[in-house]
């Protein structure tokens, strides 16, 4: 038997700078309503998160940046780190 598919948007499998404050991350997949990352931090379910991307080469010479606001809606374990999954609510380009 096949889960159910929840996703409301495809997923790239694509690896982009994800900064959590200070921390910089790397997602393993991305689409416009959604991230997924590795973190050593253990995140809770229902967190929200301050975060920003980036695409370094998304335009000749200019990379761009968006801030984002997210809540985690998954966390797994993935070897000594946590997959964590979370929908991004608000998304705001910086530069």
């Amino acid at each position: 038997m096949n889960p159910v598919e929840k996703r409301v948007s495809e997923r790239v499998h694509v690896e982009l700078p994800v900064y959590l404050g200070q921390e910089e991350l790397v997602t393993r997949d991305i689409s416009r309503v959604g991230i997924y990352f590795l973190s050593e931090d253990l995140f809770a379910k229902g967190k929200t998160l301050s975060f920003s991307l980036a695409f370094d080469y998304a335009l000749s010479g200019k990379p761009l940046k968006f801030s984002c606001l997210g809540e985690v809606v998954r966390v797994e374990p993935q070897d000594k780190k946590f997959g964590i999954a979370a929908k991004i609510k608000d998304l705001k380009f910086i530069h």
